[in-house]
């Protein structure tokens, strides 16, 4: 009897891990270079005082304005047991997302109160390509270890509440803790859970101050990351949120969602570069009838009343929130790894709606075996998008196709072909580039380095000044231009662009500063042609 109660989390594993088998032979792409080949605290375990004291790095040495220090770890972890071996890494992602899984089904259970539905959202959740991002990119780790963490922490919380075992509240606080430890938007748990206590229900005996009680061990946890994320970001300076870009925000998330919604219902045009968010739904007319669908749908599952449906769809917006564009963070302005803990609101509303359609069903068998035939397919697209993992030349060829004039996916494209040796490609890549953005400052800057260093210093010079025009503060290249006009004999000009580095204040180059001040030396003591 053990055994068949277990069948179902045995099957969920094997789907799972069945549907990101081939993601094992990727290699580490794109942000994965920095945040894991390039990271010198993960070649030693000794620094780990340094992974917890310190936040993270967005590129060189510019910190972020995050604090994921239980992320950070896990990539310590990888290269201290398994060395820099991407196949281990992407193995660890896929059994993370596994236990996301199991952990969803787990919640699932207590919330319906039978293995089917339960089961349909967990397969949903891990089948569904929207997800792909999230598990075959090495650097998205954060998202499915926050996913699990949360969903242990939320299983653990109902289970206190239905029981009344105080002692699961704060194994709830601690599950919760390690979320905060691994992104900041686990935080979201705490007002989704305060908002689903507080909700009216019938026969409600508990007080509110019961109620309120029973999240104390998440207040004290995240007092505790707050205070030392506090004491860590001291000195980060992070972008600040500004109310006259309130309304341009709003605006974009017209897009936003929509596009979200529409990767969830019929996952095309998958990709890592998704543009502009005013690129989404180009007309007004349809941006217009996808809100008008989305009001209808929420109005009909509210008026349902059903309390998994309830559940799911408070999960989504709550947990959407973060990822909206309303709070500004440094990243894209929408990415399907984004997705990986907002969209399983979603997975417990679509099971729970199977199971009402399942009931009011003549013939009942149909309903099931219509969601596994979909999960199906889903695992199909995902096995197919997993490819695109290979390398970052196949990562960014796929976003070219979906988008063909992406000037994000070309350029890094440019990038890729250059670290694999071909530097002619790179150069043409570049230039397609600019053909679409004429004022593209990286490839500009890149066509400038790529004719310095084969000797045509004035095309180079012409490159780097086109940078400077873009972006007067881009101190990288004003220190390369000034470089080249000493090659080029024209001390006056590299002069004045050697003070205007020092000027600019460049605290993320402090390795160039020496230099630049001992070239300024230098070209003051020679004599004026």
């Amino acid at each position: 009897m053990t055994s068949l109660r277990a069948l179902p989390a045995v099957a969920l594993l094997a789907a799972t891990l069945a549907t990101y088998a081939n993601v094992l032979g990727a290699g580490f792409v794109w942000d994965d270079h920095v945040v894991v080949l390039q990271n010198p605290d993960l070649r030693d375990p000794s620094r780990i005082g340094n992974i917890v004291s310190s936040p993270d790095v967005l590129a060189r040495s510019q910190p972020a304005p995050y604090y994921r220090p239980l992320h950070r770890l896990s990539y310590l972890v990888d290269v201290h047991l398994f060395g820099l071996d991407p196949y281990f890494s992407h193995l660890l992602n896929a059994i993370l997302h596994a236990g996301a899984v199991i952990a969803l089904f787990g919640l699932g259970l207590l919330l319906f109160d039978a293995g089917a539905p339960a089961f349909v959202a967990a397969l949903l959740f891990a089948v569904h390509p929207i997800n792909a991002e999230a598990v075959a990119f090495v650097t998205a780790r954060n998202n499915l270890l926050v996913g699990l963490f949360v969903l242990l922490a939320t299983s653990a919380f109902l289970k206190s509440r239905r029981e009344r075992r105080p002692g699961l509240a704060w194994l709830a606080g601690a599950f919760f803790l390690l979320g905060l430890f691994t992104k900041e938007t686990g935080f979201m748990l705490l007002p989704f859970l305060l908002l689903w206590e507080l909700r009216p229900r019938r026969g409600q005996i508990d007080p509110v101050r019961s109620r309120l009680a029973a999240l104390l061990p998440m207040v004290l946890a995240t007092g505790v990351y707050a205070g030392l994320r506090t004491l860590v970001l001291a000195n980060v300076v992070s972008q600040p949120v500004r109310m006259s870009g309130l309304a341009r925000a709003i605006g974009d998330d017209l897009h936003i969602l929509p596009e979200y919604l529409r990767l969830v219902l019929w996952p095309s045009g998958l990709t890592v570069h998704h543009g502009n968010p005013a690129s989404y739904f180009t007309g007004a007319g349809v941006r217009v009838a996808a809100w008008i669908a989305i009001a209808l749908g929420v109005t009909l599952l509210v008026r349902q009343r059903r309390p998994v449906t309830g559940f799911g769809l408070l999960w989504f917006a709550v947990n959407f929130a973060p990822v909206s564009g309303i709070i500004p963070i440094p990243s894209a302005a929408i990415a399907e790894r984004f997705m990986y803990v907002p969209a399983i609101g979603l997975w417990l509303v679509v099971a729970d709606q199977l199971e009402a359609l399942r009931e009011k069903a003549w013939r009942r068998w149909w309903v099931p075996a219509a969601a596994v035939a979909v999960c199906a397919a889903l695992a199909a697209v995902t096995v197919r998008r997993n490819q695109d993992w290979r390398s970052d030349t196949a990562l960014f060829e796929s976003a070219l196709r979906v988008d063909p004039r992406s000037t994000d996916a070309r350029y890094n494209l440019a990038i890729a072909r250059l670290d694999a040796g071909d530097g002619d490609g790179a150069r043409r890549e570049w230039e397609r580039t600019l053909a679409v953005d004429p004022g593209h400052a990286g490839a500009l800057a890149q066509l400038g380095t790529w004719h310095a260093q084969r000797g045509d210093l004035a095309t180079a010079g012409w490159y780097f000044e086109r940078v400077l025009a873009v972006n007067p503060r881009d101190v990288e290249t004003r220190f390369n231009l000034a470089l080249l006009l000493e090659r080029l004999g024209r001390r006056d000009d590299a002069l004045r662009h050697y003070q205007e580095f020092l000027r600019l204040d460049p605290v993320d180059y402090p390795d160039l500063v020496p230099r630049v001040q001992e070239r300024i030396r230098k070209l003051e003591r020679e004599p004026v042609p």
